[in-house]
């Protein structure tokens, strides 16, 4: 699998499973979805990741490395304070609503641009 399809195969599972959290009546329903994101996610990491290092010059990947971690680094308290303000303003389900309008949002850009599907390891 191409690093391409194997970043959009992972985000289209998010997108995909993630109305099952607002519509999942028991625990085990959200833990299976948790579960799979678990699995996913790593498929993803493995491919961005090593084909991030193909393409960087070896005298400038500590430099990229760091710019590369400062956004999620930075970005996961953020988007965890404005989880807990957008449970208490308009609650639960319209959050998760919300969320799930965005993710797809970004992964149908991410999936239009034809340099992402025709990507692969160097």
């Amino acid at each position: 699998m191409s690093v391409g399809h194997s970043i959009l195969l992972a985000r289209w599972y998010i997108v995909l499973s993630w109305p099952l959290l607002a519509l999942a009546p028991f625990p085990w329903v959200f833990a299976a979805v948790e579960f799979g994101t678990g699995l996913i996610d790593p498929i993803e990491d493995v491919a961005y990741f090593s084909h991030r290092q193909k393409l960087i010059p070896d005298e400038l990947k500590g430099r990229v490395i760091s710019a590369c971690r400062i956004f999620p680094g930075t970005m996961r308290p953020l988007g965890l304070a404005l989880t807990g303000i957008l449970i208490q303003r308009i609650g639960i389900f319209p959050s998760i609503w919300l969320a799930w309008a965005w993710l797809l949002v970004i992964t149908v850009i991410v999936t239009v641009i034809p340099q992402v599907r025709r990507e692969r390891a160097h």
